[in-house]
């Protein structure tokens, strides 16, 4: 059952349309994390459910909470499971950590009626509620939100504040358990992607128009002729959330890619974290 589909408001769209400069000073931010895909696989069926976090879990939350990050970061879960599964994934991603986040929210945060609630349905997170809602130390906007999502239809009011990554599936957790065992083990490195990412954000003053921009791509972007720089918003061309087949996102580009994560584990090494996969 999917919800109709919605479009941003002319006011979103205008202030996606202004450029945005680079500070010489880190701009607060928050960091609006998505669980299921995003951060862990979490398997359908209830009986023998498989949690996993997504390799480097532990690099990606040690930076999050690091003193010189929060200094200029607020971060929240959101997510569309129900509550007590939140708080399950949230144990599984966090740990001790989970103290720190400002606020985690499930499905009982959008809005929706009692059979859409009990029922798999399309759901739309609008960030004008934690906007409205969210204590903070500063208030945040389009300008300064990075929501942060394996599903662009989740994000049609606010696109351009979307960091789309790539869904953590079984096939992918898959592939880093047999990796571990190679002399040379290779996983899933888009959890380093993210901090590469959020490390250029943090000097952006408006979010919105640096997505919108491209600046996802970085200066490694394919020819124009390749890539599609907005997720589509037609449910129709699109399969369990991710964007279509004719689409080409920053990580589906390899150079892209590959530059995020050299980003982040630089980064992660400057600011003395342990670069731990998860899998050992």
């Amino acid at each position: 059952m999917a919800l109709p589909t919605l479009t941003p408001s002319a006011s979103y769209l205008s202030l996606s349309n202004l450029i945005s400069t680079r500070s010489l000073e880190p701009c607060r931010k928050l960091l609006i994390l998505d669980l299921n895909g995003t951060l862990l696989y979490r398997s359908k069926y209830t009986k023998n459910r498989i949690i996993r976090a997504r390799p480097y879990m532990a690099t990606f939350c040690s930076y999050l909470f690091h003193e010189n990050v929060r200094s200029w970061l607020d971060v929240m879960v959101w997510s569309s499971a129900q509550p007590r599964n939140v708080d399950i994934m949230v144990q599984t991603c966090f740990k001790e950590s989970k103290k720190e986040l400002k606020a985690v929210w499930a499905r009982d945060t959008l809005g929706l009626d009692k059979r859409s609630y009990n029922h798999k349905v399309q759901t739309i997170k609008d960030l004008e509620t934690p906007w409205k809602k969210l204590s903070c130390p500063v208030s945040h906007s389009a300008n300064t939100t990075i929501l942060m999502d394996d599903s662009p239809l989740k994000t049609q009011l606010q696109p351009y504040n979307h960091l789309c990554v790539r869904e953590y599936t079984q096939n992918v957790m898959n592939s880093d358990r047999l990796a571990r065992k190679r002399l040379r083990p290779s996983y899933d490195c888009m959890l380093l992607a993210a901090i590469g990412i959020l490390e250029e954000l943090k000097y952006q003053t408006n979010v919105a128009g640096w997505i919108r921009a491209g600046g996802l791509w970085a200066d490694c972007s394919p020819p124009s002729n390749e890539i599609t720089l907005e997720p589509s918003m037609d449910p129709e061309a699109t399969s369990s959330g991710n964007a279509s087949s004719q689409e080409l996102l920053w990580f589906d580009h390899e150079p892209c890619y590959n530059y995020w994560v050299e980003k982040g584990m630089v980064t992660v090494k400057q600011l003395g974290i342990n670069l731990n996969p998860g899998f050992s």
